[in-house]
């Protein structure tokens, strides 16, 4: 009977241990792009180094492809990142895009991971090359 009480007993710490591990490593960026007034996006692989200014409107695109994301921290990323490919809002948020197309986004200061749909990855992309970005660039 006590053994039993025990291991129901481990396995609510597990099961509790787990949800908080989730819960911390899950969380969403909701309201983090509100009053984002200035941009730069950064591009520096190869030959190529430049650094660009965004429009408003480019902002607001890229700030609702951002945005209401589930944070996640990847411990063993697939993906390509680095800030020589980035944008970055306020000069306080710097995100690094994906150099071999992944749809995923690295969020430098919080050190999380986001995912964008396939549509908001081409739309982030079209934004970017128009500032002179190509992918993939590994």
């Amino acid at each position: 009977m006590t053994i039993k009480r025990i291991v129901v007993f481990v396995l609510l710490v597990v099961i509790i241990g787990s949800c908080l591990f989730v819960n911390e490593n899950l969380s969403k960026n909701t309201g983090a792009f509100d009053n984002i007034n200035e941009a730069k996006v950064t591009f520096k692989y190869n030959e190529y180094s430049f650094t660009s200014e965004l429009s408003n409107t480019e902002i607001s695109s890229i700030c609702n492809v951002f945005s209401n994301r589930r944070l996640y921290r990847d411990f063993l990323p697939a993906c390509g990142f680095t800030k020589d490919i980035s944008v970055c809002l306020n000069n306080s948020m710097t995100f690094c895009i994906a150099t071999d197309c992944c749809p995923k986004i690295y969020w430098v200061e919080k050190r999380k991971y986001f995912r964008i749909p396939e549509k908001e990855k081409k739309q982030l992309h079209k934004i970017l090359e128009k500032h002179g970005f190509f992918f993939p660039c590994v």
